[in-house]
């Protein structure tokens, strides 16, 4: 059966619309993060390549819309790997995507108006199956290897790559009009593919946004359990104005993220009073660990934030290494029977920027990375 691409694309058009303003509007009602952000960029960018595909189609000597659509296209699923490593608490490299879907749309246009609807096809092919491959890959490792979600986009972006591989090799291999190119690969059937594949990864990553807004570490306590720690509304107001003052001087800033590994044991062993006293002796250890010129949170139950400048790239990891020594040395009871352990996850605004919730989330991920490694006293650094 010949679908009708006209009929096709209008419904495709009308679907990725409105899952790209369902998520974009999820996203920003919900919790405003970079990683929310960049996916939010990737549905844009599918609006807009929806968008210029339409103008192409009513008006065919609009070509350079072609241009405007492929690299909207690219775009949009490089945008998807880009999140999904601000997710795992990498560098997001929002440039190569940007730099990629350039050089698709300049593809195009460098054909002119005479080279058709297929003109810079094949850059488009190849560079959508690479970045989607990579999203797939990207989606294995880190805080995402453990989201069910997480591996249903990856799923989805597996697909896409096997699926515009194909395609990159047939168009030039067998031309457009072949019949076994048109029957699965032309354009109505990959709008059709990419339509399924939406959907899926709409409702996926609404879900994913979901559990990261669940994530451990984002339950404000009520209260300070030290003389000098802050509780987290207090550590936010404060580390917000150091990090505006560190951009004015050009000054790196490292958050430390610190995690007691072991509080359920105790609270299991030793009854929940013990693990309350364990998480008062935590947050005493570290203030005195910290250094002099630094702010010091508790963010959840179990989790506290040191934040201060910082001169070498060492500085952080020494910090995190004697709060990691200090814990397993101080005894928490009389009878010294246990001892509390760590995670700790490391950033700073050279590797997450100068915003708090980017530098919060970054450190959150790399310190998912330290929890997943099952070894209490690991310490994890985003690059």
């Amino acid at each position: 059966m010949k679908l009708d691409i006209t009929t096709v694309a209008a419904v495709s058009g009308f679907i990725v619309i409105l899952c790209g303003v369902t998520f974009v509007l999820n996203t920003t009602l919900r919790r405003n993060d970079a990683v929310g952000r960049i996916w939010s960029v990737a549905f844009v960018a599918g609006i807009l390549e929806t968008l210029a595909y339409t103008i192409e189609g009513l008006q065919p000597s609009a070509w350079w819309a072609i241009a405007v659509g492929n690299g909207a296209f690219v775009l949009a699923i490089g945008m998807l790997w880009s999140g999904h490593r601000a997710a795992n608490g990498r560098r997001p490299l929002t440039a190569v995507p940007l730099g990629v879907a350039a050089l698709v749309a300049a593809a195009v246009l460098a054909r002119g108006a005479s080279a058709g609807m297929w003109a810079g096809a094949v850059e488009m092919f190849v560079a959508a199956a690479v970045l989607a491959g990579l999203g797939f890959i990207e989606t294995l490792r880190g805080w995402l290897r453990r989201s069910l979600n997480a591996r249903i986009v990856g799923i989805a972006s597996l697909v896409m790559a096997l699926y515009y591989a194909a395609r990159a090799v047939l168009l030039p291999l067998l031309g457009p009009s072949d019949a076994v190119f048109s029957t699965g690969f032309g354009p109505a059937e990959a709008t059709l593919v990419n339509l399924g594949l939406i959907v899926l990864g709409t409702v996926s990553l609404s879900m994913l946004q979901m559990e990261r807004f669940r994530r451990p570490g984002l339950n404000i306590p009520s209260d300070s359990e030290a003389d000098g720690l802050l509780a987290d509304d207090r550590f936010r107001t404060l580390a917000e104005v150091w990090l505006r003052r560190a951009m004015r001087d050009q000054t790196t800033i490292a958050l430390v993220l610190v995690e007691l590994a072991n509080i359920d044991e105790i609270n299991l062993a030793f009854g929940r009073g013990l693990g309350d006293h364990a998480i008062r002796v935590m947050g005493r250890l570290a203030l005195g660990d910290a250094p002099a010129a630094s702010l010091v949170g508790r963010l959840s139950r179990r989790r506290f934030a040191v934040l201060f400048p910082m001169d070498d790239e060492d500085d952080a990891r020494v910090v995190a290494e004697r709060i990691n020594g200090d814990a397993l040395t101080s005894p928490i009871d009389d009878a010294d029977r246990f001892r509390v352990a760590t995670y700790i996850g490391i950033t700073s605004t050279r590797a997450a920027g100068s915003r708090y919730d980017e530098l919060l989330e970054t450190a959150e991920a790399v310190l998912d990375l330290a929890i997943d490694s099952g070894r209490p006293g690991t310490i994890e650094y985003a690059a």
